[in-house]
């Protein structure tokens, strides 16, 4: 289980949030909402250790992994689209996935935003 117990978190001089507790049990899937600026992506930073808050705890069993899918894209690879997918399926052991990736990539037909979207979204299942 992860537990976040009162956290407080500032960007700047604005409180993005204080005393949050929350408990996320083995399994559970989380989604955040809220409006630009709310701190969403300041909290899952806490989470995966990027930043710290600036005060309460969050803890959680060793082994644990938290991801999620930044805004941010990642920088595209210098080689084919395929051999990149393949190197991840080869970290994960996920070939599945690398062909279903590589079948709605290959439909695409230039590097537009949702291109690199999808890439973003496949890297982060398979890795």
């Amino acid at each position: 289980m992860i537990s976040i117990g009162n956290l407080r978190m500032y960007a700047g001089d604005r409180l993005l949030f204080k005393d949050l507790s929350w408990n996320i049990n083995r399994g559970d899937r989380m989604g955040l909402i809220g409006a630009n600026g709310a701190g969403k992506t300041t909290l899952l930073r806490v989470l995966t250790g990027e930043v710290t808050p600036d005060s309460g705890s969050v803890s959680m069993p060793g082994g644990i992994r938290v991801g999620y899918l930044p805004q941010d894209l990642i920088e595209l690879p210098a080689m084919p689209i395929l051999e990149f997918l393949r190197s991840m399926a080869g970290v994960t052991g996920a070939e599945a996935k690398l062909e279903a990736s590589a079948s709605r990539l290959a439909e695409m037909t230039d590097r537009s935003e949702g291109y690199e979207r999808e890439l973003a979204r496949h890297d982060y299942l398979l890795g």
